[in-house]
C-alpha cells in the first residue's frame, strides 16, 4: 500500500497488470483477517483502483446456485461449493465499501439474490456447515453497506432493501442461526439502524412491520453478554426510532424489548459508558407506557416502576439528566397506578405505625413512596395521606432505639432520611412535624457513612425546597453539626460534596433565587465561624493540584466550596488572600478556559466567583485596584462575552453583580485613569446586561457607562449616524452602506446609558435619526444578516433613551409605532422582535403613546410575544403591565375600547395582577360598569377577561349597585353563559341574575349553554360554607338561582313570539325548558336549598318557584317532578324551620298530589320520611289491620245481568252493591303497608309481633287472591332483611306461603290447556314463589321448606303454570337455592322428576334469556358432584342446553350459564360423546367469536374451560387401548369443530390480556396435546407454536401463565416433529430464562426440566443446552438443598425436581460429545446430591439413588470424566449406596457399574478403587448371594480390576496411596499402555451406557442399550420405569447390522427417516426375520454405534465376547 501510495502511477500500473492474480490473491488475504476493519479498510482503498465489474459479475454469478445447494442440504452434510459461495459473498462485501461497485451490485440484482439466500437459509435452518455462518455474515454486511450508502441522503437503496422484506430476512437468519449470532447480529443491527435512522416515516413503518424490533433485541441480548457498549448503543438508538408510533412502542414490548431495556437499565444504570443508554432506554419505556393498559399492566409486572425508581438517583451527572428525571416521573405516573401509590402509602404508615419490622421491606417501602413524590399525579395524595409525618414517625421511633438492638438501624434511618428529602422537594413537610430537629439527631447520633450522607443530602434537598427548613436548621445548630461531620471525615469525597451542598442550601446559594436573607446572613455567620472556610479551602487545595484529572465528584465539591466562600464574604466577612486566589485559580481552571463542567455548575461557579470579587473590592479601593492591575475583571469580562449560549446574560443575579463589580472598580480608579480592560467588551457587557434585565438600568450603570465613554464621542457619533443614514438615503442600501449605519447605531446604543435629562438635544436628535431610519432599514434595504442588527439595535437605541425625556412630553408618532408594530410581527427575526418589544415597552410611558401604540396593534403583538416560546415572554409582560398601569391611572382618558383590549391582554397573558387591577378599578364606577358589560357580550372576547368582568359585575351586584345585562342576539347567549359558566363560586349565577331575559326563546338560549345545571349549583352553594364570608356567598348564589329561575320560567311561559318566530318554534322552545328543569331534577334542588335557610323571604320565593313549576309545560309528570321524599318532607317543615308561608305550602303540596303518587302516599302517612316515623305507622297500620273483624264471612258475586260486582255477607245474608267499610279499612291499610314495604322494606328492623300479625293475616284473608298477592308482596319486601327474613320463618311462614301456593295451584284448572288463566292468580303463585326462593337461600331452611313437602310444591307449580314466565322464572329459581349444597333436597328433586321439569322449562322458554338462565344455572347446582345426575341430566337435557347456547349466542348472561353447565355435564364420558355428536365445541366457538362476547373475559374463559373438560374427560373403563382409542375420537372431534382455532384466536383477541384467559387456554391446550397426528394436522398449522413462544415471551414474569405454558411446551415436546419447529423458535432460550426468572416455583421448574429432557434426544439441542447456559442451570438446580423445617411434601416435590434433572443429564451422557461437559462442569453438583437425598429419606430415595449411579457411570463411560468421579467421591459414595441401600438390586447394579468402570480404566485408578474397599464390597455381594444380576456384576467387576491391578508391575503405590511409576524394563513399551486391556472396551462402553434412538417399527423415542453379560438388546419408552416395557432381542440372534433405511421399514405415513443416520438389525427367531429399524440424532452417531454392534456381534459368534 505504502509503495503504491509512493509512487501511484508505477504502481497501480503495475497492479493493474497483474489484476487477474492480484485481486484474488487480496481477496484471500482480507478473508484470513476479515474481522478487522482496519484489513477490510486498507484492502477496499486498495482494491478501488484494481477491481472492475467484471470482478463483482463473477462474485453476484456465484450466489444463485450458492443458493440451490443451500436449499438441498441436509444437516450434518457440507455445502455443495461452498468454499466459492463463501469466496463471492466475502468478496461482495469488500466490493461494497467502494461507492461504484456498491451501486453496480445494487444495479444488476445483488440486494435481491442477498436476500433471497437468507431466506432460503432461514427455511433451511438445519444446516449447520460452518462455512454458511462466514456467509450469511458476509451478505449481511454487504446489506449494511448498501443501506449505509455514501451519507448522501439518497434513500433509493434502502427502499429497495425494505421492498425486497430485507428486515424481515434479516431477521429470520439471526433467529433461525441463534448459535452464530454473534457473527451476525452486528451487521443486522447495521441494516436496521442505516434504515431507521434518516427518519423516513414509511420506512420505519416498514422495519417495524418485518421484524426489525427483534433484530434490535437479538442485539441488546448479545451486547450484554459480549459487553458490547456500542452495539447496546445502537441497538437502543434503533429501538428509539422503532417506537416513535403507538404501535411500534406496543409491539416493542411483545417483542422483549422493554425486558431487555429494564435489564440493561438494571445492570448499568450508574455506569457512565451507559449514560446514552439510558435516557433512551426510559424515552422508550415511557413511549410504551402511553400505550394501553394492558402495555401498561405488563410493564408493571416486567417490575418497570422498580428500575425506574432504582435508575432515578444515578440521574444528577448532566443537563439530560433533568430530562430523564421528567421522563422517570411520567413513567411511574402511568405504570404505577393511584390505587398502587395509594397501597404503598398505606404500608408506609405502617412502618410508621411500628407494624411491618422486615427491614428489607421497610427500605423497599420507603424507596418506592419517596420516588412516587415525583409524579405530580401522587403528590395531592401522598401529602393527604401524611407521608412527611409518616417518615418522621419513622425516623424518630428507629433513630429512638438503643444501640444495638436493631441491627439494620442504620440502613433505615439512611433510607428513611434519604426518602425525606425526595419528598420535601415536592410536598410540603410541615414545621409542626419538627422533621429538621429529627434529621439534624441522625447526623449528630450515627457515625454510620451512609447515614450520614444521607443525614447531608436531606438537610440539602430540605433546605432547598423551603426557606423555613433552611432557617429551622440553623436554629438547631445544624451548620456546626456539619462543619463537625466534614471535619471528622476528611477523606470521605461523598460527604465533603454533601457537605458543602448541605451549607449552601441553608445558606440560600442552590436556591434560583439566590437571594440574601436576614437567615441567610445567619447561616454565613455559622460557616465563617465554625470552620467552614478552612473546610472548603482544603477542599480546593486539594482539587486544584490536578484539576483537569479530577472526577465529576471531586469537581462538584470544589464548587460547591467556593459557592461557601461566596456566603461567607456576602455577608461582609473578608476572605484571605489565599482564598480569593483559590478563588480565581478554580474560575482559570472552569471558567476562563475549557472545562467539563456542566451549564448548571459554571453559572453557580461563576456567579459565586463574580460576588466573592465585588464583595472584595468593595471593601478597600486597594483590593479593586489590585483586581484591575491583574486583569481579573478582564477576565470575567471576556468570559462572560465568549458565552455563547447566553447562560451567564441569563442570570440576572450575575450580571446585576458583574456590574456592580465594574461600577466599583471604575469608581476606585483615581481620576483620568482608565480600567485595565477592553472597554468595547464591558460596554457590550453592560448594554447586554441591561437589554436583558432593564429593571438594572440606574444611576449606577449610567455612570458607569459615562466612565467607559465621553459625552462630546456620543455627539460626535450621533452626528456620524445620521451622515451614514442621509448617504444611505441618497446612494442606496448596499452592503456596505447600511454596515456604516449599523455600526454607528450600535456604538450609540452601547454610550446612551451616559445620556441623561442634561443632554436633551442630542437625545432629541439621536431619536430623531431613530425615527426616520427605522422605514428606512425595514423597506428600502434587502434582507440581511446586517439589516436585522441594525433595526434591533435601532429599537435598542430607542428604548434605552426613554427614560432621559420627560414622559408626559414625548408621544410616540403612529409611523414610528407601525413601525413598532410591524418590527414584532417579524417572525422571520428574534433579534428584531426582541429589541421591538422592549422598546415598546419602554416607550409606553404616557396615555397618549399607549393609545398610538393600541391602535397600531402593539398590544395584540405583545399579547403574541407573551405566550409564544421565543424568549420575548417576560419583557412583553412588562409592556402589558405598563401599559395597564397608565391606562388605569388615566382611566377617563384611555377610554373602554382601549381598557377592554388591556384587560384581554392581560387575560390572555395570565397576567392575574394586571387583570385583578383593572377589574378592581372597572368595576367601582357606572362607566367602568360599562365597559365591563360590554366585555361580557362580546362574542370574541377573552375568556378569562371576560370571567374576570362576570366577577366584577357579580361583585357590584352584591354590594346594592344596579346591574342590567341585555343580551339580544345567540352569540350574545352564548358569550355570557361561557363567562358565567368560568367564573369562581356563585359569581356567574349572581350575573346570570341580571340578565333581562325577555322571551322564551332567549329563556332557550339560555337553557341550551348550561344555566340551569349552573342555577342549579348555585342552589346547591347554599348549603355551604362555613366562614361568614362563605354564609355570605353561597345565600347570595342561592338568591341569584331563585330569582333567575324565575326570570327563565316567567319567559318561558309568555307567549310573545321573537321575530319572524313560529308558534310551533315557541312552543318547543318554551317545552324545551321545562324538560331540562325537569330532567336535571330542578324542583329538588330547590327543595334542598330550603334546608337551613332562616330566610323567610328566600324560603317563599322557593315555594313560589316549586309551585310555577307545576304548571310549566314539560313539568307534568308521575314522578313528582324528581321530589323524593326528603324533599317533600323539607317543604313541609319549611314553614316552622324558616318561616315560609303555610297556605303557600298547602297549595304546593296540593298541586303534587295531582300527579305524584309518591306525594300522595306522604300525605297520607303524615309525611313520615325516616325509619322510626315508618315503623311508628307500620304498627299503626298492622294494629288497625288485626282489629278488623275477619272479612271472610265477605264474598265479592258478579252479577249475571249487569255484570256489576255486588258484596254477600254469608254470616248475616246482606248483599250491597256498596264495598262494605271493613273490606275498604283493609284494603287501604294492605295498600299502605305495600307502599312503605316498597319504599323502605329492606330497611325496616327490630319487627317480632308486627311480622307475625302479616303471617297471620294471610291465613285470615286465604281466599282473597288479592289481599294474599299484596301481603305476601310486603313479607317479601320486608324479607329482604335477613334478621326479618329469619322471624318470619320462624313465626310461621314457611308453612303460610306453602299452603297459600298450593291453595293458589289447587285453583288453577286442571282443564286448561295453558294452566294459570287469571292474572291475579298468576301473581299470587309469583309472588309466594318469590318468598319460597328466599328462604331457600338460607341453609337453615331448606331441611324445613323439603320436609313440608316444598319441593314438590314447587315442582307442581312449575309444570302446572308452564306458559307463566315469571312462575317458571321464580318456581326454577328456588329449586335452584334448595339444590344448592342440600344432596337431601337432591335427591328429592330426582325422585320428583325435577330433571323432567327442567327439560320442558328450556323447551318452553327457548328464547327468555333470564328464565334460560336461572335454569342453567339450576340444572348446574343439582348435578354438582354427582355423576349419576350428571347422566341423566346429560341425557335429559343436554340437547336443550346446546340449542340454548346456539339460540341464544349473543345473550352473554344466558351463554355462560350454559357453557358452565355444559361443562359440569362434561366430566362424563357418556354426555361428551353426546355433546360433540350435537356440535357442542362448534356451538361453544361460535358463542366465543360472536361480536357481542368476544371481549367478555369471564365467558371466553368459561368456554375454553368447557372445552378443557371436555377434553380431560376420565375414562369409564379400564381397557388402555380403548381408553386411547375414546381420546383420540373426542379430541378430534374438538378440533374439528374449530376448538383449538378459537383457544388460538382468543389468545390473539381482545380478551389476550387478560391472564386468566391464557392460563386456560394454554391449560386446555395441553390437555388437547396427547396425539401427535392430531397436533400435527390441527395444531401446529394455526401457528400455535409460534404463539406459544411468543406468549412466554411476553409474559415471562407471569407464574400462572409460564406454568401452563411449560406444561403444554412438555406435551409437545413428546413428538419430534413439534421439538425441532420449538427449537427453532427459540424455545430453549425460553425454558432457560424460565429456570432463572422462577426460581421458587417448582411446577414451572419441574416441566422446563422435562421439556428439556424431551428435548435432548436430538443432537442440536443436546449442543444447545451444553453450550448455551441451560446445563449451568440445570446444574445450579442440583444444588438446592431443602430447608431444616421442610415438610416432607416440600422434599418429595424437590426430589421431582431433582430426579428430572438427572434423567437429562443422563440423555445428554449418552453422548460421547457431551459427556465430557456434564462431567467438567457438574460432576461435583452431581455428586452432591447423593447426601442430600439421602438425608431426606422419602419413598423416592431409592429410585433418585438408583437414577443418579446410572447417570455416574454412564459419565464414568467416558475417560476424561474419571478423575471427576473419582475426586467428587463416585466411587465412595457408590460403595456407602450397597452397603445403605442392599435391599435394593436397581441401586446396588448401578452403583456396581460405576466402581467397575472406574476401576478397569486404568491400574492407577484400578488401585485406588481397591484401596477405598471396592473389593470388599464385590466379595460381600458375591457371599451373599442376594441378587443373582448383582452377583454376575460384582464378578465381573472384581474379575476386570484384578486383571487391571496384575496386569501393571510397573506401578507401585506410596503409603498415601499416590502411584509411583517405575522405569519399564521392556524396552520400548510405553510404561502407560495398558496390557490388559480388552479390545472390545470402547465399543461396550458406549453400547451398555445405551442411548436415545426413533424406533420406526413402535412409533416414538426407545432408550436402546446391550446388557453388562452382552447378551441382549434391549429398548423401552425412554421415561418407562416398569421392567415390563422392556423389550430384547439376543446379540447372537443377530445376523446383520445396516446403514441406511430398510426397504419397506423406516417409514409411518407420509414420514420417513433421514437415511444417514438410519440403520437396521436383522434378527433370527426361527425361520422367521426381525428388523429392528433405528433412527439417530446425528451421522455420526449412527456410524458410531453400527460399528460397535458390528464388533460386539462378531465377537458374540466367535466366543471372544
Amino acid at each position: 500500500m505504502q509503495a503504491i501510495q509512493s509512487d501511484t502511477t508505477s504502481g497501480l500500473e503495475a497492479l493493474r497488470s497483474q489484476s487477474t492474480e492480484c485481486v484474488p490473491i487480496l481477496l484471500e488475504c482480507v478473508k484470513l483477517y476479515y474481522s478487522n476493519d482496519e484489513v477490510r479498510n486498507l484492502a477496499a482503498l486498495l482494491l478501488t483502483p484494481l477491481v472492475t465489474n467484471t470482478h463483482v459479475s463473477e462474485a453476484l454469478r456465484a450466489l444463485k446456485p450458492g443458493i440451490q445447494s443451500i436449499d438441498s442440504c441436509v444437516a450434518d452434510e457440507p455445502l455443495n461449493n461452498g468454499d466459492a459461495l463463501d469466496r463471492a459473498t466475502m468478496s461482495l462485501a469488500v466490493f461494497a465499501n467502494i461507492p461504484a461497485l456498491r451501486q453496480y451490485i445494487v444495479d444488476h440484482n445483488g440486494i435481491e439474490d442477498l436476500i433471497t439466500l437468507l431466506k432460503t437459509s432461514a427455511i433451511n435452518s438445519s444446516v449447520n456447515d460452518p462455512t454458511l455462518e462466514s456467509v450469511l455474515a458476509s451478505s449481511l454486511r454487504t446489506l449494511a453497506s448498501v443501506a449505509v450508502g455514501n451519507g448522501d441522503g439518497d434513500d433509493s437503496n434502502k427502499v429497495k432493501i425494505m421492498n425486497a422484506k430485507g428486515i424481515k430476512a434479516t431477521m429470520q437468519t439471526v433467529k433461525t442461526h441463534p448459535n452464530w449470532q454473534k457473527s451476525m447480529v452486528p451487521e443486522a443491527l447495521r441494516i436496521v439502524n442505516a434504515e431507521v435512522s434518516t427518519g423516513n416515516e414509511t420506512l420505519v413503518e416498514n422495519a417495524v412491520n418485518q421484524g426489525a424490533i427483534d433484530i434490535c433485541v437479538s442485539a441488546m441480548r448479545t451486547a450484554e453478554t459480549t459487553s458490547d457498549v456500542e452495539m447496546m448503543k445502537e441497538a437502543i438508538s434503533s429501538i428509539v426510532e422503532l417506537t416513535r408510533t403507538a404501535a411500534g412502542a406496543s409491539l416493542a414490548l411483545r417483542k422483549g424489548a422493554t425486558r431487555q431495556l429494564i435489564s440493561m437499565l438494571k445492570n448499568h444504570a450508574d455506569d457512565p459508558l451507559y449514560s446514552k443508554c439510558v435516557h433512551q432506554a426510559l424515552l422508550v419505556l415511557q413511549r410504551v407506557a402511553k400505550g394501553n393498559d394492558q402495555d401498561r399492566e405488563t410493564l408493571a409486572k416486567q417490575k418497570c416502576s422498580d428500575v425506574v425508581m432504582s435508575v432515578m438517583p444515578h440521574l444528577d451527572h448532566d443537563e439530560g439528566d433533568l430530562i430523564s428525571k421528567q421522563i422517570c416521573a411520567s413513567i411511574l405516573s402511568m405504570v404505577v397506578t393511584a390505587e398502587e401509590a395509594q397501597k404503598h402509602m398505606v404500608t408506609l404508615q405502617k412502618v410508621a405505625n411500628g407494624q411491618l419490622t422486615d427491614p428489607n421491606e421497610i427500605i423497599m417501602t420507603i424507596d418506592v413512596v419517596s420516588n412516587l413524590a415525583s409524579v405530580g399525579e401522587n403528590q395531592a395524595m401522598l401529602t393527604e395521606s401524611g407521608v412527611a409525618s409518616s417518615l418522621v414517625s419513622t425516623i424518630a421511633s428507629v433513630a429512638s432505639q438503643e444501640a444495638g438492638v436493631n441491627p439494620s438501624k442504620s440502613v433505615i434511618l439512611s433510607s428513611a432520611v434519604r426518602g425525606l428529602g425526595k419528598v420535601a422537594k415536592y410536598t410540603d413537610v410541615g414545621v409542626e412535624l419538627n422533621a429538621t430537629q429529627w434529621v439534624a439527631h441522625v447526623l449528630r447520633t450515627e457515625a454510620d457513612h451512609d447515614a450520614s450522607l444521607a443525614s447531608l443530602e436531606c438537610i440539602r434537598d430540605m433546605s432547598s425546597s423551603a426557606p423555613h427548613h433552611a432557617q429551622a436548621f440553623s436554629e438547631q445548630n445544624t451548620v456546626e453539626l456539619v462543619t463537625w461531620k466534614m471535619a471528622s471525615m476528611p477523606q470521605d469525597q461523598a460527604i465533603q460534596l454533601a457537605g458543602m451542598e448541605a451549607l449552601n442550601a441553608m445558606s440560600g446559594r442552590l436556591s434560583a433565587s439566590y437571594a440574601t436573607t436576614e437567615s441567610s446572613r445567619a447561616v454565613s455567620d455559622k460557616i465563617y465561624n465554625n470552620n467552614g472556610v478552612a473546610l472548603s479551602q482544603t477542599i480546593l487545595t486539594e482539587h486544584l493540584i490536578a484539576p483537569e484529572t479530577a472526577e465529576m465528584s471531586e469537581i462538584r465539591a470544589a464548587v460547591q466550596a467556593v459557592l461557601v466562600l461566596e456566603s461567607v464574604a456576602s455577608c461582609g466577612e473578608g476572605l484571605s488572600s489565599e482564598a480569593i486566589r483559590q478563588v480565581l485559580d478554580m474560575a482559570t481552571a472552569h471558567l476562563f478556559g475549557t472545562s467539563t463542567l456542566n451549564n448548571e455548575l459554571k453559572v453557580q461557579l461563576m456567579r459565586a466567583v463574580v460576588s466573592i470579587h465585588k464583595q472584595t473590592a468593595a471593601l478597600s479601593p486597594e483590593a479593586a485596584l489590585d483586581m484591575d492591575r491583574k486583569g481579573v475583571i478582564s477576565k470575567i469580562i471576556t468570559s462572560i462575552a465568549k458565552d455563547t449560549t447566553g447562560m451567564y446574560s441569563k442570570d440576572m443575579q450575575t450580571m446585576k453583580d458583574v456590574l456592580s463589580l465594574l461600577s466599583t472598580v471604575t469608581n476606585a480608579l483615581p481620576e483620568g485613569t482608565k480600567a485595565n480592560l477592553k472597554s468595547n467588551l464591558a460596554l457590550d457587557l453592560v448594554s447586554t446586561a441591561i437589554g436583558y434585565y432593564p429593571v438594572l438600568v440606574s444611576d449606577e450603570t449610567n455612570r458607569l457607562i459615562s466612565t467607559l465613554v465621553d459625552k462630546e464621542v456620543i455627539g460626535q457619533y450621533a452626528i456620524t449616524a445620521q451622515t451614514h443614514l442621509d448617504l444611505l438615503m441618497t446612494d442606496g442600501a448596499s452592503i456596505a452602506n447600511v454596515s456604516a449605519l449599523t455600526a454607528s447605531i450600535e456604538t450609540l446604543a452601547s454610550m446612551s446609558g451616559a445620556l441623561d435629562a442634561s443632554d436633551t438635544v442630542v437625545v432629541q436628535n439621536i431619536l430623531m435619526m431613530a425615527r426616520n431610519a427605522l422605514p428606512v432599514l425595514q423597506h428600502d434595504c434587502e434582507p440581511s444578516k446586517m439589516q436585522e442588527k441594525g433595526i434591533s439595535t435601532l429599537f435598542d437605541l430607542v428604548g434605552r433613551l426613554q427614560p432621559t425625556m420627560e414622559v408626559a412630553s414625548y408621544k410616540i408618532d403612529e409611523k414610528e409605532a407601525l413601525s413598532f408594530v410591524e418590527a414584532m410581527e417579524n417572525t422571520s427575526s428574534a433579534a428584531i422582535q426582541a429589541s421591538a418589544i422592549q422598546a415598546t415597552t419602554r416607550t409606553a410611558t404616557n396615555i397618549g403613546s399607549i393609545k398610538t401604540l393600541a391602535a397600531a396593534g402593539a398590544i395584540e403583538q405583545l399579547t403574541k410575544a407573551c405566550n409564544a416560546d421565543t424568549g420575548n415572554d417576560k419583557s412583553a409582560a412588562e409592556g402589558i403591565a405598563q401599559m395597564t398601569k397608565i391606562a388605569l391611572e388615566e382611566f377617563d382618558q384611555a377610554g373602554n375600547e382601549l381598557i377592554i383590549q388591556i384587560m384581554e391582554a392581560n387575560a390572555d397573558c395570565n397576567q392575574l395582577e394586571g387583570l385583578q387591577n383593572c377589574v378592581t378599578v372597572l368595576s367601582t364606577t357606572d362607566k367602568g360598569r360599562d365597559a365591563l358589560t360590554a366585555l361580557v357580550s362580546k362574542s370574541s372576547a377573552n375568556k378569562n377577561a371576560k370571567v374576570q368582568a362576570v366577577v366584577a359585575l357579580s361583585n357590584r351586584k352584591l354590594a346594592g349597585n344596579t346591574v342590567e345585562l341585555n343580551v339580544a342576539s345567540k352569540a350574545e347567549v352564548n358569550s355570557l353563559m361561557a363567562a358565567a359558566a368560568a367564573a369562581p363560586g356563585t359569581k356567574g349565577v349572581v350575573v346570570m341574575s341580571c340578565v333581562n331575559i325577555g322571551s322564551a326563546s332567549t329563556a332557550r338560549q339560555m337553557t341550551d349553554n348550561g344555566a340551569i345545571e349552573m342555577l342549579k349549583m348555585g342552589l346547591a352553594q347554599k348549603e355551604i360554607g362555613d366562614g361568614v364570608e362563605d354564609a355570605a356567598a353561597a345565600a347570595a348564589g342561592g338568591k341569584a338561582a331563585v330569582e333567575t329561575l324565575k326570570k327563565l320560567i316567567s319567559s318561558s311561559k309568555k307567549n310573545n313570539k321573537t321575530e319572524g318566530q313560529t308558534e310551533a318554534e315557541l312552543k318547543a322552545d318554551q317545552i324545551a325548558v321545562g324538560n331540562k328543569l325537569r330532567d336535571l331534577k330542578i324542583a329538588a334542588s330547590i327543595a334542598a336549598a330550603l334546608k337551613g335557610s332562616d330566610d323567610p323571604n328566600f324560603s317563599n320565593d322557593c315555594i313560589s318557584l316549586l309551585q310555577e313549576l307545576t304548571s310549566l309545560a314539560g313539568m307534568n309528570d308521575e314522578d313528582g317532578m324528581g321530589l323524593d321524599e326528603d324533599s317533600l318532607n323539607l317543604i313541609m317543615m319549611s314553614a316552622g324551620s324558616s318561616g315560609a308561608n303555610q297556605d303557600s305550602i298547602d297549595n304546593l303540596m296540593h298541586s303534587l298530589a295531582n300527579t305524584s303518587d309518591l306525594a300522595r302516599s306522604m300525605i297520607s302517612v303524615g309525611g313520615v320520611v325516616d325509619d322510626a316515623q315508618v315503623e311508628v305507622q307500620l304498627q299503626d297500620t298492622l294494629t288497625a289491620l288485626a282489629s278488623i273483624s275477619d272479612t271472610n264471612s265477605i264474598a265479592a258475586v258478579i252479577d249475571p245481568s249487569s255484570g256489576k260486582t255486588y258484596y254477600v255477607n254469608r254470616t248475616s245474608n246482606e248483599t250491597s252493591w256498596e264495598k262494605p267499610q271493613e273490606l275498604v279499612t283493609l284494603e287501604r291499610n294492605i295498600d299502605r303497608l305495600v307502599d312503605m314495604c316498597e319504599i323502605r322494606g329492606k330497611e325496616i328492623k327490630d319487627l317480632d309481633e308486627q311480622l307475625t300479625t302479616i303471617v297471620k293475616a294471610i291465613e285470615i284473608h286465604s281466599d282473597k287472591q288479592e289481599v294474599v298477592t299484596k301481603l305476601i308482596t310486603v313479607i317479601n319486601s320486608l324479607a329482604l332483611n335477613d334478621a326479618n327474613c329469619t322471624k318470619i320463618a320462624e313465626n310461621g311462614g314457611i308453612a303460610t306461603v306453602l299452603r297459600a301456593l298450593h291453595k293458589s295451584i289447587t285453583a288453577v284448572p286442571t282443564s286448561s290447556k295453558n294452566g294459570v288463566t287469571d292474572p291475579q292468580l298468576a301473581l299470587v303463585i309469583v309472588q309466594c314463589l318469590k318468598l319460597i326462593s328466599r328462604f331457600a337461600i338460607n341453609d337453615r331452611f331448606k331441611r324445613a321448606l323439603a320436609e313440608a313437602n316444598g319441593i314438590e310444591l314447587v315442582d307442581h307449580a312449575v309444570k302446572s303454570c308452564l306458559d307463566i314466565d315469571k312462575i317458571s322464572q321464580h318456581g326454577v329459581s328456588c329449586l335452584g337455592n334448595l339444590a344448592f349444597n342440600f344432596p337431601t333436597g337432591v335427591e328429592r328433586m330426582v325422585t320428583s322428576g325435577v330433571i323432567k321439569t327442567l327439560e320442558s322449562v328450556l323447551q318452553r322458554w327457548t328464547t327468555n334469556v333470564t328464565v334460560c338462565e336461572v335454569t342453567l344455572v339450576t340444572m348446574s347446582n343439582i348435578m354438582f358432584r354427582n355423576d349419576p345426575i350428571k347422566k341423566e341430566l346429560g341425557l335429559t337435557c343436554g340437547d336443550e342446553v346446546v340449542s340454548i347456547l346456539k339460540t341464544l349466542v349473543g345473550e352473554t348472561r344466558v351463554v355462560v350459564a350454559a357453557m358452565r353447565a355444559m361443562g359440569n355435564l362434561g366430566s362424563l364420558e357418556s354426555n361428551v360423546n353426546w355433546m360433540l355428536k350435537n356440535g357442542a365445541v362448534a356451538n361453544i366457538i361460535a358463542a366465543m367469536e360472536h361480536p357481542a362476547n368476544k371481549d367478555k373475559d369471564e365467558l371466553i374463559q368459561t368456554a375454553i374451560d368447557v372445552i378443557g373438560n371436555l377434553a380431560s374427560v376420565e375414562d369409564e373403563d379400564d381397557d388402555e387401548e380403548s381408553n386411547a382409542s375414546d381420546m383420540y375420537r373426542i379430541h378430534e372431534a374438538i378440533m374439528v369443530q374449530g376448538g383449538v382455532r378459537g383457544i388460538v384466536n382468543a389468545m390473539k383477541g381482545p380478551c389476550s390480556g387478560n391472564s386468566a384467559v391464557l392460563m386456560s387456554s394454554l391449560e386446555t391446550l395441553a390437555a388437547l396435546s396427547g396425539v401427535e397426528s392430531l397436533i400435527m394436522h390441527h395444531m401446529v398449522p394455526l401457528d400455535l407454536l409460534p404463539l406459544l413462544v411468543d406468549t412466554m415471551k411476553q409474559f415471562d414474569w407471569d407464574g400462572g401463565i409460564m406454568e401452563r405454558a411449560c406444561c403444554l411446551i412438555v406435551a409437545l415436546t413428546y413428538f419430534e416433529e413439534c421439538v425441532d419447529d420449538l427449537a427453532d423458535l427459540g424455545v430453549m432460550n425460553v425454558l432457560v430464562s424460565c429456570l432463572d426468572q422462577h426460581d421458587d416455583h417448582h411446577e414451572i421448574l419441574h416441566n422446563c426440566q422435562i421439556a428439556f429432557t424431551n428435548m435432548a434426544i436430538n443432537y442440536e439441542e443436546q449442543e444447545y443446552i451444553v453450550n448455551h447456559g441451560a446445563l449451568e442451570a440445570m446444574l445450579a438446580q442440583l444444588t438446592k438443598k431443602p430447608e431444616e423445617s421442610a415438610s416432607m411434601e416440600d422434599k418429595e416435590r424437590l426430589q421431582e425436581l431433582h430426579l428430572e434433572t438427572i434423567t437429562t443429564l443422563t440423555r445428554l451422557a449418552c453422548t460421547d460429545e457431551f459427556s465430557e461437559a456434564v462431567g467438567t462442569k457438574g460432576m461435583s453438583e452431581i455428586m452432591g446430591t447423593y447426601d442430600t437425598h439421602v438425608a431426606m429419606n422419602t419413598s423416592g430415595t431409592v429410585e433418585f439413588i438408583a437414577s443418579l449411579f446410572t447417570l455416574v457411570s454412564q459419565l464414568a463411560f467416558h475417560k476424561d470424566n474419571l478423575k471427576y468421579v473419582m475426586q467428587s467421591g463416585g466411587v465412595k459414595c457408590s460403595i456407602q449406596a450397597i452397603e445403605r441401600f442392599s435391599e435394593d438390586s436397581s441401586v446396588i447394579l448401578h452403583a456396581l457399574q460405576v466402581i467397575d468402570n472406574c476401576g478397569t480404566a486404568s491400574p492407577d485408578l484400578a488401585h485406588m478403587v481397591t484401596l477405598e474397599g471396592g473389593t470388599k464390597v464385590f466379595d460381600h455381594i458375591i457371599s451373599e448371594n442376594k441378587f443373582e444380576d448383582c452377583v454376575d456384576a460384582a464378578k465381573s467387576a472384581k474379575l476386570g480390576i484384578d486383571a487391571m491391578v496384575r496386569s501393571s508391575q510397573s506401578v507401585k503405590l506410596t503409603k498415601s496411596g499416590q502411584a509411583v511409576v517405575q522405569k519399564n524394563m521392556l524396552g520400548h513399551i510405553s510404561s502407560t499402555h495398558d496390557l490388559g486391556t480388552d479390545a472390545l472396551t470402547e465399543h461396550k462402553a458406549r453400547v451398555t451406557r445405551g442411548n436415545i434412538f426413533s424406533h420406526w417399527g413402535e412409533g416414538g423415542q426407545r432408550f436402546v442399550w446391550c446388557t453388562s453379560d452382552m447378551t441382549n438388546l434391549s429398548w423401552k419408552k425412554q421415561d418407562s420405569k416398569r421392567a415390563k416395557d422392556t423389550k430384547s432381542i439376543g446379540l447372537a440372534s443377530v445376523t446383520e447390522v445396516v446403514e441406511g433405511c430398510r426397504s419397506g421399514g423406516h417409514k409411518k405415513g407420509t414420514k420417513s427417516a433421514n437415511p444417514d443416520r438410519a440403520f437396521y438389525l436383522i434378527s433370527k427367531d426361527g425361520s422367521k426375520s426381525i428388523y429392528i429399524d433405528l433412527e439417530a440424532s446425528t451421522k455420526i452417531e449412527r456410524d458410531r454405534w453400527v460399528e460397535s454392534l458390528e464388533r460386539i456381534v462378531e465377537g458374540v459368534k466367535n466366543g471372544t465376547v
